[in-house]
């Protein structure tokens, strides 16, 4: 997610003056930027519209336009899933039994409705592959990194492609795409990436809770039951693929 980039630049020691400056400045108003134009951004921030131009490019933009898209999707993405529970008038260790059975009930009835078959069909294709491009945005990005991790014990050769899909160019006949996008959101602040997907032939993969998505591939749809158990419940399924994978490798 955006915010994650932004904490990181504001936590670096390598941060100059001006640009810490800015960062600073998109953390504090981020539900207003979207709605400003580059020249409010600059004089909020105290620096010129080609400060705020160069920024928005070392973040991995093309414009400023596709930037404010990025930041609506960081905050109508952190609005739907925070905060998770409503804390209700009892025990902390109450709400935490609570929370618990919240999680467990949920992630149950959305495994027990996975298409087992289409999931089969996946693994096969990872394994065939020489290398598997994953793609995400967001926090959907740190799960691809966690994904690429896991299977580094397997020995399968897992990119992480860049915001631009630029990587896709390297792609052999052989290679395989998995998209992740947990909520559906790339597809509505993005929808060039189903445009690029479309150029290249290799087999294509989604996973999201979202419905209806129109991917040019095979898709893995997971039950969308509570909006904050969606990110547990995609890294669930790629922990339980990493470890079908694992099982074939024995």
């Amino acid at each position: 997610m955006l915010i994650n980039t932004i904490n990181s630049i504001i936590n670096s020691p390598k941060t100059d003056q001006t640009t810490f400056q800015i960062a600073s400045f998109i953390k504090e108003h981020i539900d207003e930027i979207p709605t400003m134009s580059i020249d409010e951004m600059a004089r909020g921030c105290f620096v010129s519209k080609a400060m705020i131009s160069k920024f928005v490019k070392r973040l991995g933009y093309e414009n400023f336009k596709d930037f404010k898209l990025s930041v609506q999707e960081s905050v109508d993405s952190l609005a739907k899933k925070y905060p998770f529970y409503q804390f209700d008038q009892e025990s902390l260790r109450h709400n935490a039994i609570k929370m618990m059975d919240d999680l467990t009930i949920g992630l149950r009835e959305s495994i027990v409705s996975i298409d087992y078959e289409q999931l089969t069909r996946l693994l096969a294709d990872i394994e065939q592959a020489d290398s598997i491009m994953m793609i995400g945005h967001g926090d959907s990005e740190t799960i691809c990194r966690r994904f690429q991790g896991t299977l580094d014990y397997v020995k399968k050769d897992v990119r992480i492609c860049d915001q631009k899909l630029e990587k896709l160019k390297n792609l052999k006949d052989n290679d395989i795409i998995i998209y992740i996008s947990v909520n559906g959101y790339s597809f509505v602040y993005e929808p060039r990436s189903l445009r690029i997907l479309n150029r290249y032939p290799q087999r294509k993969w989604l996973i999201t809770c979202a419905k209806d998505v129109d991917f040019p591939g095979n898709v893995i749809q997971l039950p969308n039951i509570r909006p904050s158990l969606n990110d547990l419940l995609v890294e669930f399924l790629l922990k339980t693929i990493a470890n079908g994978l694992n099982k074939e490798e024995d």
